[in-house]
């Protein structure tokens, strides 16, 4: 087995977090978890425990030394790191030009993203985009027992804009801003939020808290058809494979997810080919990126209403593609039909 990646991955450059009843594969790298979570809006504001979910945290530092780790133990596995030219399916495997040379496998399983998919006619798209600071303060400010995992009290200047907590003292704290838009913002806008957003619900002045780390990334929410059947021995996974949900960028659990059913494939029937997922989700995520995107009804409304009138292991299933039929009409039924209707109108258009 070959790993190609661009370069060697050891530092702390984003964080993962997830909801799940235990913390799964990657347990022994979880840096921390809550049992209970804020969501705020100028609707609803509320303390919900997550019983029978948790929710977990994994810095991407630790999760690389784990992964190189185990790697390193499997005589099977080599990597190499380099530009990777292009994929070519074949009739007997898959060919990968990498630094100039061309590697051949039985199977390609490719995660290189392709902005290009996203950029066609008819696809919904908007940027999940974000800066986040891992702050030390010079007083408790954070509940290290209770991360925000949506504050919608800030300005929405016309988009989806929210904060994002992740305490792990009464001192420390990740605080992101993020936003859902087609366009990225000036650096500065991305700083000034942040430092707003310590002033006004923090109660911090800029030289109450140092920052210890900052990040910044990009998760695309598209509805583009995309495939995991790259060809006869090339198998598309990650966001590339369809595998980051279009109206959330929810990615984590879904890679593992799909990891799971390609390895059962590949025992069961000889090829890392999966069934898909019911369609009916896809339906879901397409109405409402499309109802975001057309900004159709405020999103700081629409999850008020899902996280003040349902359990929350119902909507956190239904996030995760896991809810029954009967869960998901219950869901609807609370929601704005007017937006929806005419989202739904306007993708039937489209077809």
């Amino acid at each position: 087995m070959l790993l190609i990646d661009r370069q060697p991955k050891t530092q702390n450059d984003r964080t993962w977090c997830f909801w799940a009843k235990t913390p799964g594969l990657f347990g022994s790298v979880v840096s921390k978890e809550w049992a209970h979570i804020w969501f705020h809006s100028p609707l609803h504001s509320a303390r919900i425990p997550l019983s029978p979910y948790r929710y977990y945290m994994i810095r991407s530092q630790d999760f690389y030394a784990y992964a190189l780790d185990h790697l390193a133990q499997s005589p099977n596995v080599q990597i190499e790191y380099g530009h990777i030219q292009g994929i070519q399916d074949a009739e007997n495997g898959a060919h990968v030009q990498v630094n100039g040379q061309i590697r051949v496998g039985q199977w390609v399983f490719n995660s290189l993203p392709e902005e290009k998919l996203f950029l066609r006619p008819k696809v919904q798209y908007l940027k999940q985009h974000f800066m986040g600071w891992m702050v030390q303060t010079n007083k408790p400010v954070f509940d290290p027992a209770t991360a925000t995992f949506m504050d919608f009290r800030i300005e929405q200047e016309g988009q989806t804009r929210f904060m994002y907590l992740l305490p792990t003292s009464a001192y420390q704290s990740l605080v992101e801003f993020t936003v859902f838009s087609p366009d990225f913002l000036p650096v500065q806008e991305y700083e000034a939020q942040l430092r707003q957003y310590f002033l006004q619900y923090l109660g911090l002045q800029a030289n109450e808290y140092q920052i210890l780390e900052e990040e910044f990334g990009v998760i695309p929410m598209a509805d583009a058809p995309l495939k995991a059947r790259g060809g006869k021995h090339v198998v598309h996974i990650g966001t590339r494979g369809g595998q980051t949900k279009a109206s959330t960028g929810y990615t984590f659990v879904n890679i593992q997810k799909q990891s799971e059913k390609i390895v059962a494939a590949l025992l069961q029937k000889g090829v890392p080919f999966p069934h898909p997922a019911p369609s009916r989700f896809r339906l879901y995520d397409r109405m409402l990126l499309n109802v975001l995107q057309k900004q159709r009804y405020p999103a700081r409304d629409i999850f008020a209403r899902m996280f003040a009138r349902h359990p929350i292991a119902r909507v956190l299933r239904f996030l995760d593609g896991e809810s029954r039929f009967d869960e998901e009409i219950k869901i609807m039924a609370k929601m704005p039909s007017l937006p929806f209707l005419r989202a739904g109108l306007d993708l039937l258009s489209k077809m």
